[in-house]
């Protein structure tokens, strides 16, 4: 019996031992590869909202020093707010919440790397639909928020602040890249992880 691609033969029958998404088999490098994906179109922002990402959900063959996320053997909850249209940006705020801290949240402000002159509301189609990052974290602490001091570590006498990317890949699915940068934005460690409903 021969299975397609990313199937073999369980149980007499063929069945995905890759990743299956959207009634699709694929392997994991397909899966993650942002090139796939021609960008969400979510209906309602909204419905994207409160993910979870388990330890299994690391994606370990993508991660840059990352023994220095001390979170990444633990469960993850993301919460994502919907989607605004503001100066020419989708903008949304992150709060995500892991083991670090006592369970203290970190708070970010997000915004699309690329604008657009018009957002059609009855559907988002994100405008960096082909860039890695997806949204990407700011700088600035969201309002009535400090920064999340608790979200930094010293990588080679530095002291790195965390900067979370998402990148949504439907309703469902929402891939954030963090990153360790330096004050001057160099990344000195990374860690991807797949968060999901």
């Amino acid at each position: 019996m021969t299975c397609p691609d990313n199937e073999a033969v369980i149980d007499g029958e063929c069945q995905c031992i890759g990743i299956s998404f959207n009634g699709n088999c694929m392997s994991g490098s397909d899966f993650f590869n942002p090139y796939n994906y021609d960008g969400p179109e979510v209906g309602d922002p909204a419905e994207i909202n409160v993910l979870y990402s388990l330890s299994t959900d690391t994606i370990s063959h993508n991660m840059k020093n990352s023994n220095q996320f001390d979170f990444t053997g633990s469960g993850i909850k993301l919460y994502l707010l919907p989607l605004g249209w503001y100066v020419n940006r989708y903008r949304s705020y992150c709060l995500i919440e892991t083991i670090r801290g006592s369970g203290e949240p970190y708070y970010c402000e997000l915004t699309s790397p690329i604008g657009r002159e018009y957002s059609d509301t009855a559907d988002y189609y994100w405008p960096s639909a082909f860039d890695y990052n997806g949204l990407i974290s700011q700088k600035m602490k969201a309002p009535g928020f400090e920064p999340a001091v608790h979200y930094t570590t010293e990588i080679d006498g530095q002291t790195c602040y965390l900067r979370p990317y998402v990148k949504v890949l439907d309703t469902n699915y929402v891939r954030v890249t963090f990153r360790y940068v330096t004050k001057s934005d160099e990344v000195k460690a990374e860690c991807v992880r797949l968060f999901h409903k």
